[in-house]
């Protein structure tokens, strides 16, 4: 069997073949776990559009945590970056605290801002 180098367009276009399968991944993945949020929120008569900007501020994912576990958590009243910050290091502290197995609670970042990453560690 004879092996060809790829010209650069055809690297190009597997490329942006690769890239809009994962873009397509990440939105049934983002819809379907917004979704399985507002089942949940639904019993406190909230309700979530964007996954990534409507958790950003801690309030909602201390509620769904308040939801599915039945336990009440502080949190913090305010709307500036640091009372955003402090909900979600509230979130994340109960979920330690549970013991919610998560190998690497410090991989994640930029919950508070515009977007959610993880990290794995290597």
């Amino acid at each position: 069997m004879k092996y060809r180098l790829m010209t650069e367009r055809e690297r190009r276009e597997r490329l942006v073949a690769l890239m809009c399968c994962m873009d397509e991944r990440d939105r049934v993945q983002k819809k379907t776990f917004t979704k399985w949020i507002n089942q949940h929120l639904v019993k406190v008569r909230k309700h979530i559009n964007d996954l990534y900007e409507d958790l950003r501020d801690g309030h909602n994912l201390i509620s769904l945590l308040e939801v599915l576990s039945g336990d009440t958590l502080p949190r913090e009243r305010g709307r500036m970056r640091f009372h955003r910050l402090q909900n979600v290091q509230i979130a994340l502290d109960y979920l330690k605290r549970r013991q919610v197995r998560n190998s690497d609670w410090s991989n994640f970042t930029n919950i508070a801002t515009h977007s959610l990453n993880y990290t794995p560690s290597a």
